[in-house]
């Protein structure tokens, strides 16, 4: 690994010399590669290209595509190619990440303001980002929302002595690298540090719970089937990954402080920005009922929260229309947050095997500054909705108090995160007006 790139390379076992072999792909496969009489076969991708099988000739170099796991074309106009980023992190020791700059041909925001930042923690955690061609974070860049993937100490790639540096410290460690990662790029000067997100998926959005109960930095997040309850994980998880936690934390129950300290649901008073929860029914290694404490805990608080479940899907969303249904669901609650207006229209979400609390959580945000921006749960095998509220959309030229409206209306009952920067905000930057329906790769979205 090189700067957050894979690279193959081949080991002369008599010279034991180590050269490496120049592909196009960034990401091939990580241990899964098959070579026999100069011939290798592997999964590959790039920042342009999906995964797809490759045969490598090692003689010529040549690469052929064998099968492509997608059919999809974007074109270039519209893809953010990731830039590696190396930072200062806890401790003067240095983190890594890969930044991708809002992009769409079509579109640009004004040059004297900077973007939204949406900060991506990986899952695992000792896995790592990748810089495969992911069309997830591809929404949110044509869109004009900056992503920064945070390979954040612990993940692999980056040598021994890195990957341990989270033994022990896990949400401490990646906690601290994704919120220098996002303070970095606002002293660049490459982010609006007034508009700094905070997204992950299982063990990534255990590191976004933690970043939003123990630090003040994010405006909102979400939490996709997330950790919130270290203790319950350790007693409740899957057979196969039922010590891994021995490395991470400490052994259980010997440490079970250790646990409920860096828990977020034992927290809560500590929390003071929106979340999103997004939960599969049918998952055994988060189980559902992590989110619904934290969302019990956010209604407690009257902290705005929306929790949206999935029936029948496990770790990890598998099926196309909730995996769409997902990312609209999370860029609708940020418009509601930061007070724009999706580019997309925000669709009638309905699904009577679940329930869906967007709706309640954007209905109270638009109602009287007296009504309780919480969500609420439906009961079961009802229909939720999200319908989306009158917006609140800076156009140019409006003022900073009126672009905040559902901020202001809120702020009875939660405070948003303190400023990591006073860096200028000039009018005139409307994230979501980078895209639309006609000239944004919207229908090769994800999902």
């Amino acid at each position: 690994v090189r700067e957050g790139r894979w690279h193959v390379a081949a080991l002369d076992t008599r010279s034991k010399r180590l050269a490496p072999v120049e592909t196009p792909f960034t990401e091939p496969s990580r241990g899964d590669i098959k070579a026999a009489r100069g011939r290798v076969v592997m999964v590959a991708a790039s920042a342009s290209l999906p995964s797809c099988l490759v045969s490598l000739d090692l003689a010529s170099g040549r690469t052929t595509r064998l099968q492509e796991s997608q059919k999809v074309t974007v074109e270039e106009g519209y893809l953010s190619a990731p830039r590696p980023l190396a930072f200062e992190t806890t401790d003067g020791n240095a983190a890594h990440a890969l930044y991708y700059p809002p992009r769409n041909r079509d579109f640009a925001g004004p040059a004297e303001e900077r973007p939204p930042l949406l900060v991506m923690s990986h899952g695992g955690p000792t896995s790592a980002a990748s810089t495969a061609l992911s069309l997830g974070i591809q929404f949110w860049t044509s869109r004009g929302i900056a992503v920064v993937d945070v390979n954040y100490g612990g993940s692999t790639g980056y040598g021994t002595a890195y990957r341990r540096r989270l033994n022990g410290k896990w949400g401490i460690v990646d906690v601290d690298d994704c919120v220098n990662a996002a303070l970095h790029l606002v002293r660049a000067g490459e982010v609006d540090g007034e508009r700094l997100l905070i997204t992950g998926g299982s063990a990534g959005g255990f590191t976004t719970l933690a970043a939003l109960t123990f630090r003040d930095v994010f405006r909102a997040g979400a939490s996709y089937y997330g950790v919130s309850d270290l203790e319950a994980l350790a007693r409740d998880t899957h057979k196969f990954e039922s010590r891994y936690l021995d490395s991470l934390i400490g052994p259980y129950p010997e440490q079970r402080d250790r646990y409920r300290e860096r828990s977020p649901i034992h927290h809560t008073d500590r929390l003071s920005c929106p979340i999103i929860l997004l939960q599969g029914l049918a998952d055994r290694v988060v189980p559902p009922s992590q989110a619904e404490e934290m969302l019990d805990a956010m209604r407690r608080k009257g902290l705005p929260v929306a929790y949206l479940p999935f029936a029948g899907e496990q770790h990890g969303f598998r099926k196309a229309e909730n995996a769409k249904r997902a990312l609209e669901a999370e860029i609708f609650f940020y418009s509601r947050m930061l007070g724009f207006t999706p580019a997309d229209p925000a669709p009638a979400l309905r699904d009577p095997h679940s329930v869906t609390t967007v709706a309640s959580c954007s209905r109270s945000l638009a109602n009287s500054s007296n009504a309780s921006p919480t969500s609420t749960r439906s009961p079961a095998g009802s229909t939720g909705s999200c319908v989306p509220a009158s917006p609140t959309t800076r156009r140019p030229g409006t003022s900073r108090s009126s672009r905040a409206g559902p901020l202001r209306r809120c702020s009875r009952r939660w405070r948003p995160a303190s400023r990591a920067t006073t860096s200028p905000r000039p009018s005139g930057w409307r994230p979501s007006s980078w895209a639309s329906a006609t000239n944004s790769p919207r229908a090769s979205a994800p999902g």
